[in-house]
């Protein structure tokens, strides 16, 4: 229970300036209760001390529910960059196209990936034939949903066109995509397939 004076300056300077220094870390709902009448008001919180200020009388009291409040963490790409760069700006060491390793992975693509952007590794996106066909198998950063992740394959290289058509979707959870082609890779003289990511 908090009583606070409804009326006197120096007993809401107090009550403010308590729950924003001596509370930081918590939410608290008040729902207003009936007017009462003491002679000083009790200010106590869950985990604080005791603090007692007199004031007047006809002191309002408050009821509230307090909750500890979780550091919140954005999942979107400018939170991104804020958790690992310090800013929320696509710009110089944070920009979707700069590379800050030397696994020669841009920003953007690490983070559909959900990879650290300033460590080097090996890049988790693997190919292979074992079914019989070109496959293509990435991990997915499931806080990335702004991200588009599009399977491209061609019978060709230099590619005069990457495409999605002649490519068969396995499995696309939030956390992992698998892409096969659809031609036997006994049937072809050649074939190439990659991974492509973008946001708007």
């Amino acid at each position: 229970m908090i009583i606070c004076s409804s009326f006197a300056k120096s007993v809401f300077n107090f009550f403010k300036n308590f729950f924003y220094n001596a509370l930081l870390g918590y939410f608290f709902t008040f729902f207003p209760g009936a007017p009462l009448y003491f002679d000083h008001a009790f200010f106590k919180a869950p985990g604080a001390n005791s603090h007692t200020q007199w004031a007047p009388k006809q002191i309002r009291v408050l009821e509230f529910n307090a909750r500890p409040v979780r550091p919140v963490i954005k999942k979107h790409i400018e939170g991104w960059r804020l958790q690992w760069f310090g800013t929320t700006a696509n710009s110089g060491a944070a920009a979707d196209s700069t590379i800050n390793t030397t696994d020669r992975m841009p920003n953007l693509l690490k983070y559909a990936l959900g990879l650290n952007p300033l460590v080097a590794t090996n890049n988790p996106v693997v190919g292979d034939i074992r079914t019989g066909y070109l496959r293509l198998t990435s991990p997915k950063n499931p806080d990335a949903t702004a991200v588009t992740f599009q399977v491209e394959v061609t019978a060709h290289l230099p590619a005069a066109s990457w495409t999605t058509n002649g490519t068969t979707v396995d499995v696309n959870s939030p956390t992992l995509l698998q892409v096969h082609a659809n031609t036997r890779v006994s049937s072809s003289a050649a074939g190439f397939i990659r991974l492509r990511v973008s946001r708007p």
